[in-house]
């Protein structure tokens, strides 16, 4: 019973690097949008350039916008996980492995199955995900600024 949910849980490691790789990308998105993407020519290369930064509301937007596609991508590993983990004493059903939980969710709930709960679950962590930028961002800005002056 230990292990249940273990293949999973190794899965669920992807998250993290789904959400950091969705937020660079927006806001290299979000840079180019805004004209500062491209440094000049006559800068390239040089280590002291000034780093871009996201305004307030854009590291907020963006934060939001990774941690909702990085939740959507692996929604389905952790109903998978939460099934292979649940108690199933008084129940009939029992998941045998992950393969088994996979193809009975998509027999008796179809797709749909895969997502339950999905929009509480957005609701809670977006919100959490574009401060947590948000404030990486305004660190990022301060630490530029020390090292300047």
């Amino acid at each position: 019973g230990l292990y249940r949910g273990l293949l999973p849980s190794l899965i669920l490691v992807s998250h993290g690097a789904i959400q950091l790789a969705v937020y660079e990308k927006l806001k290299s998105m979000s840079h180019n949008f805004q004209g500062q993407g491209k440094a000049p020519p006559s800068e390239k290369g040089n280590i002291e350039q000034k780093r871009p930064s996201l305004s307030i509301s854009s590291a907020g937007i963006c934060g939001a916008l990774s941690k909702g596609t990085a939740t959507l991508a692996t929604y389905p590993t952790q109903v998978v996980r939460s099934r292979l983990q649940q108690r199933m004493d008084t129940r009939k059903l029992k998941y045998a492995g992950f393969v088994n939980t996979v193809r009975v969710i998509m027999r008796r709930e179809g797709l749909r199955g895969f997502y339950k709960g999905v929009f509480p679950n957005l609701l809670r962590v977006m919100p959490q995900s574009a401060v947590t930028f948000l404030v990486y961002e305004a660190t990022l800005r301060i630490i530029d600024d020390l090292s300047k002056g």
